[in-house]
């Protein structure tokens, strides 16, 4: 019992060390950014018309691909499936929304952990 009450204070050191030293990094990234808001202003312009591309092109994409499917029902897919009766052509567009039901919250803890600019291209490719 006594073990566990060091490895968790322990464990509590260690995070107040990253934030202190997270801290004094913003602090003397601060210091040296001074002077430089135009910069700062046109490259955060630039990330964020990169970012708002990408993610317009996934919305679009993701989109298509569910759109397809309609069109394809439409088309006569659900004859040529045999998707006819007990709901089988809805349980087929079901299965695009259980992906992302999946992938979502994992989703998120890994782009806290390894940030938007290493996860976006990622998950793209």
């Amino acid at each position: 019992m006594g073990g566990v009450d060091a490895e968790h204070v322990e464990t509590k050191n260690e995070i107040h060390n990253l934030a202190v030293d997270r801290q004094h990094e913003q602090e003397v990234l601060a210091s040296q950014l001074e002077g430089e808001e135009k910069k700062i202003k046109r490259i955060v312009r630039k990330l964020d018309f990169r970012l708002v591309l990408t993610m317009a092109v996934l919305y679009v994409w993701a989109f298509i691909d569910r759109g397809n499917l309609a069109n394809a029902n439409i088309a006569g897919m659900a004859t040529d499936l045999g998707l006819t009766g007990n709901n089988r052509y809805s349980i087929l567009t079901m299965i695009f929304f259980v992906g992302y039901i999946l992938i979502d919250a994992p989703a998120t803890f890994i782009v806290r952990k390894v940030g938007a600019i290493v996860w976006l291209p990622t998950i793209v490719v």
